[in-house]
Formats: structure tokens, C-alpha cells, sequence
């Protein structure tokens, strides 16, 4: 689920799949037919899904990002507990404007 730099709403979207894998893993939930929803079966489908997305890289996708993205939700799903928010370690923080004065200083 890479999600684009700067798209407030992708970023909501990829919060709560997220968080809702982990706990459908965490708490042994099921599909309708059964099939107990495992680290296992997360990692057969996001295999199979990340693999239709590198097939359509030309669509504006780089696969190395898919593949990140596909790494990086399975550590969170299979996490005792996930990071707090996925664009704490997905996106980089932005950089400080130029000459930005400090919000307080230590000196006397």
C-alpha cells in the first residue's frame, strides 16, 4: 500500500489498514468461509498484491517502493504492537525552513 508523498488521506487510509491487520492477526479473527486470518495468509496476499503492483510500475509506481511498503507492513502486522503511526517510519520529517530560529533556547 505505498502511498504517496503528501496525500493527507492516503496516509489515513494506510493508518487504519494497517492497525486493522494487526489486530485482526493479533485477536485470531476469521474470514467468512472460516480461514483464520494469520501473519501467514497477510503474507500470501500482500506477496500477491505487491506482485500486480510491480507488474504496473509504469503507472507511476517504482517497485522498489512497493516492495518497502510490502516489508514494512509485514513487520507491523506481525509486531507485538505496531509503531504509532505508519508516517513516523514511511515518510522522512521535513526539513527545517532556512534560518529558522529555535523554538527555545537553553542559554541564560
Amino acid at each position: 500500500m505505498p502511498i504517496r508523498r503528501d496525500v493527507q488521506e492516503d496516509a489515513a487510509t494506510a493508518e487504519i489498514a494497517r492497525c486493522q491487520l494487526w489486530s485482526w492477526v493479533k485477536y485470531g479473527a476469521s474470514l467468512d468461509d472460516g480461514t483464520a486470518i494469520t501473519l501467514d495468509l497477510v503474507k500470501d496476499v500482500l506477496r500477491d498484491e505487491a506482485a500486480k503492483l510491480k507488474a504496473k510500475t509504469g503507472a507511476g509506481l517504482e517497485a522498489g517502493k512497493v516492495e518497502l511498503a510490502e516489508q514494512y507492513l509485514v513487520k507491523q502486522v506481525g509486531s507485538i504492537w505496531p509503531a504509532e503511526f505508519l508516517t513516523s517510519y514511511v515518510v522522512p520529517p521535513p526539513p527545517p525552513p532556512p534560518h529558522a530560529a529555535p523554538l527555545y533556547s537553553l542559554a541564560s
